[in-house]
């Protein structure tokens, strides 16, 4: 076997969609990534036969002292969990890493088990949620209507009698002033402007935004791959909160994803422990949990590992 890069979009989404991949796997992230200042590489495992076994994209995270080291997010995308397929992808980075990688973090998707990989991991703190409520859009709209809490359906309802109205929008000017809202509410950092305007020109994002009498009280964006639409970023108004703006937000989201064709709506993060509120709401629209083995460190230089362990701990505890 042998890592390549690969540099034709087509062969890459191709394969990402194949195996079950998640978007932030697919080629658009990697360049949106890009585009917002990062290192991205894109690399496929090839069998004997010229076929593509795994691949991986991955951000490079710069260390102080000339160090880095690998972030991979929802990946690496394996056409099987043939531990040969594993095997042969770790010793091929472990070569190419050289002496400035530190470690590679990963986010396996559900076909991994730490016996397939055969080495000791590093279990790490979770970077994308290792749980997600997905529905299933191949029903109909009643189906997924009798499906919901009654209140979820009352509150779409409700919106759309008191005169909310939803869009898909482009106005990046509404959408920052709504995450700014949001953050401050809820006690969160958001990256700069540019970085959420950079993701809504993904030709696969799109927002919505929910009005009344034209003022925006919601918005959600979701970025669609492969058969699934993903509720990315979500925000909302202080304001108006009786008008029930994000039931129908997104009831308007998964019933269009429904009729593009796209067979999943994955609300994404869904934790009761983590975010109770958020997490009931979403468990509204029924669905199913699933979840993902979480987010391992492969160490490829120990003693400097242990370090940035250690100073990872410190910054944690000065905050």
């Amino acid at each position: 076997m042998k890592l390549a890069r690969v540099d034709k979009k087509t062969d890459w989404d191709d394969f990402i969609a194949a195996a079950g991949g998640d978007f932030l796997q697919s080629w658009d992230w990697g360049e949106f990534q890009r585009q917002v200042g990062h290192q991205v590489d894109r690399l496929a495992l090839f069998d004997d036969q010229g076929r593509m076994a795994a691949a991986v994209s991955f951000i490079t995270q710069f260390l102080p002292g000339g160090k880095n080291y690998w972030f991979c997010p929802r990946g690496p995308v394996l056409a099987s969990a043939d531990a040969t397929i594993w095997n042969a992808l770790i010793a091929l980075l472990k070569e190419r890493a050289g002496e400035e990688v530190l470690f590679w973090r990963f986010e396996p998707t559900r076909n991994f088990s730490v016996e397939s990989v055969g080495r000791h991991l590093v279990r790490t703190l979770d970077v994308e949620p290792s749980r997600s409520l997905c529905l299933d859009l191949n029903q109909s709209e009643d189906e997924l209507l009798q499906q919901m809490n009654q209140k979820t359906r009352y509150n779409i309802r409700l919106a759309q009698k008191r005169g909310v109205t939803v869009e898909i929008s482009r106005d990046a000017e509404e959408w920052w002033r709504l995450l700014r809202i949001t953050a401050r509410r809820d006690h969160f950092r958001l990256h700069d402007k540019k970085y959420y305007q950079k993701m809504l020109a993904l030709p696969a994002g799109r927002l919505y935004l929910a009005r009344h009498r034209g003022r925006a009280l919601a918005g959600l964006l979701a970025i669609s791959f492969g058969q699934t639409a993903v509720y990315v970023h979500g925000a909302s108004d202080d304001g108006g909160r009786h008008l029930m703006a994000p039931y129908l937000l997104q009831w308007t989201a998964l019933t269009s994803a429904r009729a593009a064709g796209l067979r999943y709506y994955d609300f994404y993060g869904a934790d009761v422990g983590k975010w109770p509120g958020v997490t009931r709401f979403k468990q509204g629209f029924g669905g199913r949990i699933i979840s993902y083995p979480g987010t391992f460190d492969l160490v490829f230089r120990p003693g400097y590992y242990r370090v940035y362990q250690w100073l990872r701990w410190c910054r944690r505890l000065g905050r």
